[in-house]
């Protein structure tokens, strides 16, 4: 099991903020989950810059986002909008 789902699974909400993220209730977080989370940033960053976009063909791929702004950018120009991000099959 992955650290994000780990976290998760311990009933805290991680969201990206920038280039960092942010857990709540962190006021709930014991000291061995912060060291925890602390461990394994680098890991808990790819998983939430992990990004679902599809082609033009409907094909489902999974896109690291650059940061929170690209990702952001892919969602809405992917899911949101009329306007398609265009991948080659």
């Amino acid at each position: 099991m992955d650290a994000l789902t780990q976290i998760r699974n311990a009933g805290f909400v991680v969201k990206i903020d920038g280039d960092a993220f942010t857990v709540k209730p962190s006021k709930e977080l014991t000291e061995e989950q912060r060291a925890f989370l602390k461990a394994n940033k680098v890991q808990i960053m790819d998983a939430l810059l992990m990004t679902v976009v599809y082609t033009l063909s409907g094909t489902r791929m999974e896109l690291k986002a650059r940061d929170a702004e690209h990702q952001a950018w892919l969602i809405a120009h992917n899911h949101n909008s009329s306007i398609p991000v265009v991948f080659c099959d």
